[in-house]
């Protein structure tokens, strides 16, 4: 499975599953869920738009669940990422309303 992850000014892709990571939108509620197994203690959240700009970022340690308020997000494309030392896994999710 090959992951790609779109932000900054580059490409960078991810050969390897990660473990039980999941990230949707909850139209009713208006907010992304990100619920992960940690593997490392520290993680950095990063939420992208299909351009590549960081709509969101937090650094979080153990295991993550996190609610982010996307009423301020237009519709299209995000990429949620989670990055730890140097593995980016990511997810793609759709908001639309």
């Amino acid at each position: 499975t090959i992951f790609y992850s779109v932000f900054g000014s580059g490409i960078f892709s991810q050969t390897s599953s990660p473990s039980n990571f999941t990230a949707y939108f909850s139209s009713a509620l208006q907010n992304i869920s990100v619920v992960a197994d940690a593997e490392n203690a520290e993680t950095k959240i990063v939420v992208s738009n299909i351009l590549g700009q960081e709509v969101y970022t937090k650094n979080a340690e153990g295991d993550i669940s996190e609610t982010i308020n996307a009423e301020s997000f237009k519709e299209g494309i995000y990429f949620v990422s989670l990055v730890d030392d140097n593995k980016v896994q990511t997810r793609k999710i759709i908001i639309s309303r």
